[in-house]
């Protein structure tokens, strides 16, 4: 090589095609998160791979689970393709409650007033007393279920359901005359 000075210049270009790992978990309907849905994107070394677009808007009945997810579900592409972003879809709750203020009800028997998960089965049921018909269930005064036990999927608010019932009007009954007697026995 002699005495001659050699540069040498080394040119070093991001690869664009670098793998990084989005999980989304969706919570379940008793309020725990499974095995997530994992999508495989690439992108560029040393840049920002940014969840939000795709991922940052939840689906209804669904809240962005801020506490358990990647900060701003975004994070640095590094070159060793280790980047993985957690997404955490936490399931909406939601009331149900039941008025009972209805003549004839069996409150004693009337159920399924509580807190419940978006998409969760609900089941409420009531009864009456001797002598009332049940009337169905309403909610706004339109009725959802003429029976006592009423099932629907939670949606993504809060139920007031109304339990009606109404006295009838041909409940049979016997009338017994009793005279008493010089004994003063009733006969």
């Amino acid at each position: 090589m002699g005495d001659a000075a050699v540069e040498l210049t080394a040119n070093a270009e991001a690869n664009k095609n670098t793998a990084y790992t989005i999980n989304v978990y969706t919570m379940d309907t008793e309020g725990a998160y499974g095995d997530p849905v994992t999508h495989n994107r690439t992108g560029e070394t040393d840049t920002t791979a940014n969840a939000t677009v795709e991922f940052g808007t939840p689906a209804t009945g669904f809240t962005l689970d801020t506490e358990m997810s990647t900060v701003n579900l975004s994070g640095n592409i590094d070159g060793e393709g280790t980047l993985v972003i957690n997404v955490y879809y936490s399931r909406n709750r939601h009331s149900v409650t039941i008025d009972s203020t209805a003549a004839g009800l069996d409150t004693s028997k009337i159920s399924g007033a509580k807190v419940y998960y978006f998409g969760e089965e609900v089941t409420v049921t009531a009864d009456v007393l001797p002598g009332y018909t049940f009337d169905g269930w309403t909610v706004g005064g339109t009725q959802q279920s003429a029976n006592k036990t009423y099932t629907f999927t939670m949606g993504d608010a809060s139920v007031a359901l109304k339990a009606n019932a109404h006295a009838n009007t041909d409940t049979k009954f016997n009338v017994s005359v009793l005279v008493m007697n010089t004994n003063g026995n009733y006969t």
